[in-house]
C-alpha cells in the first residue's frame, strides 16, 4: 500500500466516510503494525477533540442568537424583578410577623435577625467588591 493510499484511508476512517471495503483494507494493513494502529488511534482522539470544539461553537452561536433576541432581555428583567420583589415581600413581611408575635422564642428572633443581617452584609460586600474591581477588570472586553 502506498503512503498516499494509507493517508487517504486513515482520513476517511477517521472522518467516518470510508466504505466497509476501505475500512477493511486499512484494518488489514495495520493489523500487524503497532505504530500505524497507534497513529490511527491518535487521529481518532484528535477527531473527538475537534468534534467537541465544533459542538461547543454551535452551542455558543445558538446562545448568542438567543441572547440577541429582544425577548430574552425583557424576560430576564421581568424574572429578576419578580424574584427580588417577591423575596423582599416575604422577608419583610415574615420578619415583621416574626418579631411582633410574642409567642416566638427569643432565640428564633435573634437567629433570624442575625441571618438577615449576615446576608445583607455579605451581599453589600460582594456588590462593593464588584464595583471596586469593575474598572480594572482586564477581561471585560473578552468575547466568548
Amino acid at each position: 500500500m502506498t503512503e498516499e493510499r494509507l493517508a487517504e484511508l486513515m482520513v476517511k476512517v477517521t472522518d467516518d466516510v470510508a466504505t466497509a471495503a476501505e475500512r477493511e483494507e486499512l484494518m488489514s494493513h495495520i493489523a500487524g503494525q503497532e505504530d500505524l494502529r497507534k497513529e490511527l488511534e491518535a487521529h481518532m482522539a484528535m477527531k473527538a477533540v475537534t468534534d467537541g470544539w465544533v459542538e461547543r461553537l454551535h452551542y455558543d452561536l445558538a446562545l448568542d442568537d438567543f441572547e440577541a433576541s429582544p425577548d430574552s432581555g425583557l424576560e430576564r428583567n421581568i424574572g429578576a424583578t419578580l424574584l427580588v420583589v417577591g423575596t423582599s415581600v416575604l422577608v419583610a413581611g415574615g420578619s415583621v410577623e416574626l418579631f411582633v408575635d410574642p409567642g416566638v422564642p427569643i432565640w428564633v428572633k435573634a437567629g433570624t435577625g442575625m441571618l438577615i443581617a449576615g446576608t445583607l452584609i455579605l451581599m453589600a460586600g460582594a456588590i462593593r467588591w464588584r464595583m471596586a474591581t469593575a474598572k480594572d477588570d482586564k477581561y471585560t472586553d473578552v468575547i466568548r
